[in-house]
């Protein structure tokens, strides 16, 4: 008899969703289903979990800086700098590693 996978253990993660074709990070989970927000920011959106796909992290240089340059400007105390950091990284994941 095998057990069933924790399907709790995805919320935090980049997922995949197949369905919508969409990368988002897993919030929460409710009943069957998952609520999923764009990297970005924005409304989240529910997804099934036979439709998920853990996403593994790309190994990119300029992702790395500009993850490096976000985590400084959260330590100083800058969340709006964060913010575009994290919305340069999205546009770039997007644009460069579809």
């Amino acid at each position: 008899m095998t057990s069933k996978p924790d399907r709790t253990a995805l919320i935090g993660q980049v997922v995949n969703d197949s369905d919508t074709g969409r990368i988002g990070k897993v919030m929460d989970k409710v009943g069957p289903r998952y609520q999923l927000r764009r990297l970005d920011g924005g409304r989240e959106w529910e997804a099934k979990g036979d439709s998920l796909e853990v996403v593994i992290p790309l190994q990119c240089k300029y992702i790395a800086r500009l993850k490096a340059e976000r985590r400084k400007a959260l330590e100083a105390g800058h969340p709006d700098a964060a913010h575009r950091f994290t919305v340069a990284m999205c546009r770039h994941l997007r644009v460069m590693h579809p």
